[in-house]
């Protein structure tokens, strides 16, 4: 529910940044699926995902799992193509996994 998107978020990066290294992917494709279904209802989860996702991402490059971070890098690509965040934003999760 879009109402619950602020809670859901943040319990969703609490337990992105506690997973073990080989399940972080996970979370971000979640978070992908989350972001890319709610936008025809609304901003309310793309907005509060982009409050995270650099902390999140950054994580992931922290754990140093390269298929995590070449996964991760593909989500940006992603969403620069269906134009869910701006430039700058997305330039911004590149430079979080390197």
């Amino acid at each position: 529910n879009i109402k619950h998107a602020p809670h859901l978020v943040t319990t969703w990066r609490q337990e992105a940044l506690r997973a073990a290294p080989e399940r972080k992917i996970t979370y971000l494709y979640l978070a992908n699926d989350v972001i890319q279904q709610s936008r025809k209802k609304g901003s309310a989860f793309i907005e509060e995902f982009g409050k995270v996702l650099p902390e999140t991402f950054a994580d992931t490059h922290k754990v140093g799992i390269t298929k995590a971070k070449s996964e991760a890098a593909r989500l940006v690509s992603i969403w620069r193509e269906r134009n869910l965040y701006d430039n700058d934003f997305l330039a911004h999760l590149e430079l979080c996994l390197r």
